[in-house]
C-alpha cells in the first residue's frame, strides 16, 4: 500500500487563531481555519494526507 503525504512545515505561524486573534496583527499573511479545512478535504479526496509540523521552541 502506498501513502502520499504532504508535510506542512511552519503551520503554527501561518494559521488563524480564534483563541488568540491578536497574533494575526503581527503577520501579513495567514491561512484561515476554513481555508485549511478546504485544503485538507481537497487533499483527502485525492488520497493525500496532510501532516502539520509545528515547531517548538
Amino acid at each position: 500500500m502506498c501513502f502520499t503525504c504532504i508535510f506542512w512545515t511552519g503551520v503554527d505561524s501561518l494559521v488563524q487563531s480564534k483563541l488568540y486573534p491578536e497574533l494575526q496583527e503581527h503577520t501579513t499573511q495567514f491561512y484561515t481555519q476554513e481555508q485549511i479545512k478546504d485544503l485538507v478535504s481537497y487533499a483527502g479526496d485525492r488520497g493525500i494526507r496532510v501532516i502539520p509540523e509545528v515547531e517548538s521552541a
